[in-house]
């Protein structure tokens, strides 16, 4: 079990890939006008739960957990994203 600079590099540029992925339909779908708020900030937490999920997925395969805790993790780190969402659109709304 040893970790590598790879291997933390990894799920930074899959994350990045997925935004400029993401930024590009965006814009594809606006057909070149701004971005509304909802798209600006799906843009933000959408990687963000990516690069989580890598993340996980690296350290669930060098530390040989079962594929169960895993999914849960996985889970959780979503749930964390959409309340870290929910608390920042309900502390603007406000």
């Amino acid at each position: 079990m040893t970790f590598d600079l790879v291997d933390f590099l990894v799920p930074v540029g899959v994350a990045l890939a997925f935004l400029c992925l993401c930024w590009l339909y965006a814009l594809g779908v606006r057909g070149g006008r701004p971005l509304t708020s909802f798209m600006r900030r799906t843009l933000i937490y959408g990687p963000l739960f990516v690069l989580g999920l890598g993340y996980l997925m690296m350290f669930a395969g060098n530390l040989h957990w079962p594929r169960t805790v895993l999914f849960v993790l996985i889970a959780l780190w979503g749930a964390v994203v959409v309340l870290l969402a929910w608390w920042r659109y309900r502390r603007t709304s406000l």
